[in-house]
């Protein structure tokens, strides 16, 4: 019968983000450590500590093909004023990354590979340009019953320190 239609836009789409997407390299950074403790309910800020990288900090994680980058304009910036800052942004992320993100870390919900993960380790922003971005709105786009691409509004935060940079 031939490849589905659906399937076939997936490919090109991640073809096309493959070899001829505008932007940087884009990093999902996820927190290694639960939301657990005393700290939380009296307000104190909790900073991991121990020998074990994977428990502390922060996991940078490469976002594969890489996504689409462009600037949110300003005539957005003025509809949505209560949201977004000047210089955010919007990055189309393939779904072909959500699907190996869910697989290899078992999330059920598509939208939690962008929020909780798995219940335990969330999803702080997107490092991109080594500035963090908070994600605002996720909404995703489907072709011929198959969902294509995601769709990140994303909020600039702040300035990655030389010691946090992304994929080291």
């Amino acid at each position: 019968m031939g490849i589905p239609f659906g399937t076939g836009i997936q490919f090109l789409f991640d073809s096309t983000q493959q070899f001829v997407r505008a932007g940087l390299p884009v990093y999902l950074r996820v927190r290694n450590f639960e939301d657990t403790g005393d700290y939380l309910e009296v307000g104190v800020p909790f900073s991991p500590t121990g020998t074990d990288a994977f428990y502390t900090g922060y996991t940078d994680i490469p976002i594969q093909p890489p996504p689409g980058v462009q600037d949110v304009s300003l005539h957005n910036i003025g509809l949505l004023a209560g949201r977004l800052n000047f210089g955010s942004r919007i990055f189309q992320v393939s779904n072909t990354f959500v699907e190996q993100q869910r697989a290899q870390y078992q999330i059920a919900d598509p939208y939690d590979v962008f929020r909780n993960r798995d219940g335990k380790y969330k999803t702080v922003g997107i490092i991109y340009n080594q500035r963090m971005f908070s994600i605002e709105s996720l909404t995703h786009k489907e072709v011929a019953g198959k969902t294509i691409n995601w769709k990140l509004i994303c909020n600039a935060l702040e300035v990655v320190s030389d010691s946090l940079q992304p994929g080291e």
